[in-house]
């Protein structure tokens, strides 16, 4: 940032904190749960996508649903890798049919 820039808040989070996984809840970014707290929640559809993502979570979604049984996943999967190179990648390194099958 530059020197003079200002903020509204200086915020600091001590990332040694954080034990488990933080996830965001539907329509609202800023309500964020712990795993612990949405823990045996049904989930009818999930998003992995935006800028902020990289082709590793993408790759690391493809390496969970792996050995899902073909068809037998009943949530609803989006995926939108941030860059074409990214999604060129995934598909040449057959995620993509990972995802479809699952």
């Amino acid at each position: 940032a530059d020197e003079d820039a200002e903020y509204a808040i200086d915020m600091t989070i001590n990332m040694s904190d954080i034990k488990e996984p933080i996830l965001c809840c539907p329509n609202d970014p800023d309500d964020a749960k712990t795993l612990a707290d949405v823990a045996g929640d049904t989930i009818d559809e999930v998003f992995i996508g935006s800028c902020m993502t990289n082709i590793g979570h993408f790759r690391a979604a493809g390496k969970l649903l792996q050995d899902v049984p073909a068809g037998s996943l009943k949530t609803r999967l989006w995926i939108a890798p941030p860059t074409k190179m990214d999604a060129r990648q995934l598909m040449e390194e057959g995620y993509y049919n990972i995802y479809a099958q699952a």
